[in-house]
């Protein structure tokens, strides 16, 4: 389990006389919906307070592009910041993501030159199609974000790609050396203005399991086939393959810290002086859990059960042969009626014929196929395992399959947390700038901080029901919606309250005036939040209905 710091120890760093000046950094996690509800909440309260103004560079991974891509759309249209969150709420309220993806792809239509159906290509033609289409109903295409004159000086959206296994980013940058894609793999700017917004964010939320590889450039819509041309040169440079497989951001880098440091250092723009970490992946207590072998005992063996398949195949001719003789005899007497003897003969001696053809396929797959497969083991070693009881079999097979879904989505994205965490961590640059809004940080801890009001059971119920949340591209239930929302706003909300105390100190009558009437903004809202943890919410969603905490 990665333990990430959730605060630091004081510093000797220069205090700044008012937070709404400095330019601010925001990385935002993947995590399906559960992400972009919880980057929301997260963005509306930095909009409450005045710091998202602020905000100079953007780094987003698979669920935190979704919101991420729908607000630097929000600035490039000049949307009124509540409009913007009102739609997109009321989006991820309302749409179901896969069911619309599905739908897409029964149609049987392709858009994309490789001809090839994917459920992640259909949807990112439902992403084209519904919030990332321009006023005019075209979708956008990241040119729209490259040429765009906006406040958020660097936005890069992550995904990764699996040639050279880093990451590969889409990004939004001033620097000739930000390349769209990585030091291996990269397109022109030109080119990538070209690229439909919708297979950027599709690309960058492909997480594995779930959907196919993105073949990059053939699974993305272009505009001409000149462009795709150009693409695919730029992909084969050195004697490479046209064509790369790109996936989830998450896979290198699940909180999008890595692009966000970068971005950094690259120094074309001001320094930044804020540095938040916008995380839905919660601390867990074991990231493997060993199952218990509840498996109903057996008495039988895999050899004993090999055994009456035998002898369930020799039954099996036996009937067929039984059958066949019955029907040869009808048709030679003359006595054979097709409407008649369907069912007592034809039917039979079909269906027995099929059970037998698909048991002796499946034997002699297992046999020629499977077996040899399995290193230094092979058909030899099937003499061994028949020895295995049923359940004994299964428990074996269970330990396997959960160990190594715990290896590639907890163990190996764990160790990669805590590189790059130690890496923001241990900068001296970023101390006194660096704030992790993790989404169980009201769950897990008491959240007492001296001039506040602890933290409610209403309000940690909320906040306990998002960090448990599962990662879905549908919310269930309206609930799910308002309860990681709300966990979003009143984390940062905390958060930054903890950041005044650890850098200004305890006593808020010397705080600088700006930071003190921040300060008791922020201190107002938590007790509001602690009262009603919806409070926040239901100011931004006139009219709409919240169901009960409890």
């Amino acid at each position: 389990m990665t333990n990430t710091p959730l605060d630091f120890e004081q510093v000797s760093a220069p205090l700044p006389a008012d937070l709404r000046t400095l330019p601010i950094g925001l990385s935002l996690s993947g995590g399906g919906y559960r992400a972009a509800a919880f980057h929301l909440g997260t963005l509306a309260y930095l909009d409450r307070t005045g710091l998202l103004p602020q905000l100079r560079r953007l780094s987003t991974v698979s669920g935190g592009s979704f919101t991420g891509a729908k607000y630097i759309i929000s600035l490039i249209e000049n949307t009124e910041f509540n409009r913007f969150f009102q739609d997109f709420y009321r989006f991820l309220r309302d749409e179901n993501l896969f069911k619309a993806g599905l739908a897409d792809l029964s149609t049987g239509k392709v858009r994309v030159p490789s001809g090839e159906r994917k459920l992640i290509s259909s949807l990112s033609n439902v992403y084209a199609d519904t919030f990332l289409k321009s006023p005019e109903g075209t979708p956008y295409r990241l040119g729209t974000i490259l040429d765009a004159d906006i406040p958020v000086q660097e936005v890069v959206f992550n995904a990764t790609e699996f040639r050279t296994g880093v990451a590969f980013r889409f990004q939004k940058s001033a620097n000739r050396r930000a390349r769209i894609g990585n030091g291996n793999v990269y397109i022109s700017r030109e080119s990538a203005k070209q690229i439909r917004l919708s297979d950027v964010v599709a690309a960058s939320s492909c997480f594995p399991g779930g959907f196919e590889p993105m073949k990059f450039p053939q699974d993305f819509d272009w505009p001409s086939s000149t462009v795709l041309k150009e693409v695919e040169k730029d992909i084969s440079r050195g004697g490479n393959p046209n064509s790369v497989a790109l996936m989830d951001g998450g896979i290198y880098d699940n909180q999008g810290i890595d692009s966000l440091l970068l971005a950094d250092d690259r120094k074309d723009a001001e320094a930044l002086g804020l540095f938040i970490i916008s995380d839905v992946d919660p601390a867990q207590d074991s990231l493997y859990p060993y199952p218990d072998n509840d498996q109903p005992p057996s008495a039988l063996t895999l050899g004993q059960v090999d055994w009456i398949i035998r002898l369930f195949l020799l039954l099996c001719s036996l009937t067929l042969i039984a059958v066949g003789y019955e029907l040869w005899h009808q048709i030679n007497q003359g006595d054979f009626s097709f409407w008649q003897d369907f069912f007592p003969l034809l039917m039979p001696l079909v269906l027995v014929f099929g059970v037998l053809a698909v048991l002796w396929w499946g034997r002699n797959l297992i046999k020629t196929q499977l077996l040899p497969r399995i290193p230094q083991v092979g058909i030899a070693g099937w003499q061994d395992l028949k020895t295995l009881k049923i359940n004994e079999f299964l428990y074996i097979l269970e330990l396997r399959f959960t160990s190594l879904m715990a290896m590639t989505r907890s163990v190996f994205m764990d160790r990669i947390k805590a590189l790059i965490f130690a890496r923001v961590y241990g900068d001296e640059a970023y101390q006194g700038k660096r704030i992790s809004n993790r989404i169980d940080r009201l769950a897990n801890r008491s959240a007492a901080l001296p001039g506040i009001v602890p933290l409610s059971p209403a309000l940690k119920t909320v906040a306990t029901r998002a960090a448990t949340m599962g990662t879905t591209l549908w919310f269930d239930q309206l609930g799910q919606l308002v309860d990681v929302t709300a966990a979003g706003q009143a984390t940062i909300c905390f958060n930054l309250i903890q950041y005044i105390v650890r850098r200004y100190g305890e006593t808020p009558e010397t705080y600088p005036p700006a930071i003190q009437e921040l300060w008791q903004t922020m201190v107002q809202d938590w007790a509001q939040l602690n009262q009603d943890p919806y409070a926040l919410l239901k100011g931004r969603l006139p009219g709409e209905k919240f169901p009960p905490i409890s």
